[in-house]
């Protein structure tokens, strides 16, 4: 999957999730709230079959094909989540309708958003580990040392296992944050100083996987949280 159309995806997730807003009806709110669940469902089935086949060879076309799955799932959501807080800026009567038909749905929300972001970095760090040479190749060429990528992994794996229990959820996507933040910083460092290239598309990942992060972050300090997450338990 292209750079461009990782970025036209998220287009079309800020233009549907915006006009479904801006409808303001019941069901069509409905509708989009469970495409977002059905997205999340298949990127978390796609990263199991990912680890699953991870003891195996690489078989180039299966792979490409489970990562855009990530991307388009993840991308598509970067698109509702601008939308989201755009609308509730400039379009506030609207934009109150569909927080309501979001919030009836909030708990297997927020359980798709940690397991979605779980297994997404329990993939990452499992991965680095079968490939560990080559993963290792991108820490030492950006200037860091062999301690510090395998800091990264126990810190990946950790917070992917705390996204998965409410209480440690906060904590985990905190981290993590940091993470995507440190990974992004890289990306440009590497190519004003190292000219290493395409500093934009090497940071489609950590850009789309934030705004799950955030979401999973906001949800957590949500004032009303006892009510909107008795769900999830």
């Amino acid at each position: 999957m292209t750079d461009l159309q990782a970025y036209l995806v998220i287009l079309l997730g800020f233009i549907i999730f915006s006009i479904i807003i801006l409808i303001n009806q019941p069901n069509t709110s409905g509708w989009l709230i469970q495409l977002l669940k059905a997205l999340f469902i298949l990127q978390i089935a796609f990263y199991c079959i990912r680890i699953l086949c991870l003891p195996f060879h690489r078989i180039p076309l299966l792979a490409q094909i489970l990562y855009a799955g990530y991307i388009v799932s993840f991308s598509f959501y970067a698109g509702a989540f601008v939308s989201y807080w755009s609308t509730a800026l400039f379009f506030k009567k609207q934009h109150q309708s569909f927080k309501v038909a979001l919030f009836e749905n909030m708990g297997t929300l927020y359980k798709l958003l940690r397991a979605s972001a779980s297994i997404l970095f329990l993939y990452s760090s499992v991965a680095s580990i079968f490939y560990y040479s080559k993963a290792l190749q991108f820490f030492t060429v950006s200037g860091y040392s062999e301690a510090f990528f395998i800091f990264i992994l126990v810190v990946e794996f950790a917070s992917g296992i705390g996204l998965l229990f409410r209480k440690t959820a906060l904590y985990a996507a905190l981290l993590l944050m940091c993470d995507m933040l440190g990974a992004l910083y890289t990306h440009y460092h590497n190519y004003f100083t190292k000219q290493l290239p395409d500093p934009l598309g090497n940071s489609i990942p950590s850009l789309i996987t934030q705004t799950v992060l955030i979401s999973i972050i906001i949800i957590a300090f949500y004032p009303n949280k006892t009510q909107t997450l008795k769900a999830v338990n």
